[in-house]
């Protein structure tokens, strides 16, 4: 059974915070779980909670162009729940968890790969929340 869940929110400022607490253990690789910082389906920046090699794994993966350009992944412990967090300003966006004994900045992203002056459309971006099972 596939279970797509979409929670979205268009963002409306620079300066801002997006978090979810996730309690989500991923039984095979290909499910995942987080927040995705969307301007279309070729440009996306994702901060998700899935599985690598047997271990729950907190993840970054940027896609620009409908290319993956870039992951960085930081084992979690095996249960529990985890805070996942994407914080802008005008020129980038963070990505942090927090979890039981794990706490770290993943990585960066500019927010000029993913606006509307580079990739066209109406929205800014979306915020959304994701769950594939």
């Amino acid at each position: 059974m596939i279970l797509l869940l979409f929670i979205g929110r268009r963002q409306a400022a620079f300066n801002l915070t997006a978090s979810a607490k996730v309690n989500f253990i991923p039984k095979v690789e290909n499910e995942e779980a987080g927040l995705v910082v969307r301007a279309d389906d070729k440009n996306h920046y994702d901060l998700l909670i899935t599985e690598r090699n047997g271990q729950r794994v907190a993840m970054i993966r940027k896609t620009l162009k409908d290319k993956v350009v870039d992951t960085t992944c930081k084992e979690l412990p095996a249960t529990g729940e985890v805070i996942l967090s994407i914080t802008a300003t005008e020129t980038t966006y963070t990505f942090e968890i927090k979890a039981a004994h794990v706490s770290a900045i993943l990585g960066t992203a500019s927010t000029r790969d993913v606006s509307n002056e580079v990739v066209g459309g109406f929205y800014r971006c979306i915020y959304r929340y994701v769950c594939i099972r």
